[in-house]
């Protein structure tokens, strides 16, 4: 009899070790237009010309900012993967964390980037503040920070760099304070 319990035993264990269990689902990828409605969401895009705004989200991979769009992330959203603003209008980030990097290249109007973590690099180039300002301040990056060949007025602040701070060509000089990393480069000399 124990015998046959045990045999009985060891056969429902290996049943149950070999029964498939579903992967969970991937998340949707996403356009957004107006607001993104807090969730989890594998790719996130802001189609041109159009502006968003994005509160307690999870984006698995990138969140893509397209020509003439714009961005507003705020309210611990995490982006898994990387922020991209090309010919954006403007990519805001506040209190969220980025897994990648976070770019920005030929951005129209400035951005605020203020109290976030960003895993990678921050890289912001060729870019104009417009009729606002570029205001850095306050982030955790763990690769470089890169300022270069903007124009218009801009802050870079109190950000803790893993890496280096690079500030080269930009019109007017940033107004540069209160910022660690291992080496600081150009136009932003703390």
């Amino acid at each position: 009899m124990k015998k046959l319990l045990l045999l009985l035993a060891g056969t429902v264990l290996v049943t149950l070790a070999v029964v498939p269990v579903a992967a969970p689902a991937n998340p949707p990828n996403a356009q957004c237009i107006g607001t993104l409605t807090p969730g989890t969401y594998n790719n996130v895009t802001v189609p041109a010309g159009q502006g968003c705004g994005i509160s307690g989200a999870t984006i698995t991979g990138n969140l893509t900012v397209q020509t003439n769009a714009d961005a507003e992330v705020i309210g611990s959203t995490t982006i898994d993967g990387n922020y991209i603003c090309n010919d954006c209008f403007f990519a805001d980030l506040h209190d969220s964390t980025v897994g990648g990097n976070y770019l920005i290249s030929g951005e129209l109007d400035g951005s605020d980037i203020l109290g976030n973590t960003i895993n990678g690099s921050l890289q912001i180039t060729m870019s104009s503040a417009g009729g606002f300002h570029f205001l850095i301040a306050g982030n955790n990056v763990g690769g470089n920070l890169t300022f270069n060949e903007n124009t218009g007025t801009s802050t870079i602040a109190t950000n803790t760099i893993g890496s280096n701070l690079q500030c080269q060509n930009n019109v007017p000089a940033p107004t540069s304070f209160g910022n660690t990393a291992k080496s600081l480069k150009g136009q932003c000399p703390a």
